[in-house]
């Protein structure tokens, strides 16, 4: 019984990593693109991607690689592409 459930606790905690991963490697990228652009294609600081994803807001992709490439996006100095 309690093999299952540090099976259970190990697949839950690796599965959030994975997501995290995800959302930081959108960040990153879209980051860098986003500063570049807005700013000449001068090389930017490699940016900290957040400790923890922002809650997830009415309108925003499910995919957590998308999510991230959203917020790196609008945090490197480009707009909100789902903005009116």
């Amino acid at each position: 019984m309690r093999l299952g459930l540090w099976i259970a606790a190990a697949l839950a905690l690796s599965t959030g990593s994975a997501r995290a991963e995800t959302y930081c490697e959108g960040y990153r990228a879209a980051y860098i693109q986003s500063y570049r652009e807005t700013h000449n294609f001068v090389t930017p600081p490699t940016p900290a991607c957040p400790t923890v994803a922002p809650p997830r807001k009415d309108g925003e992709p499910a995919d957590e690689g998308a999510r991230g490439r959203l917020h790196g996006s609008v945090a490197g100095g480009g707009r909100n592409p789902n903005a009116a």
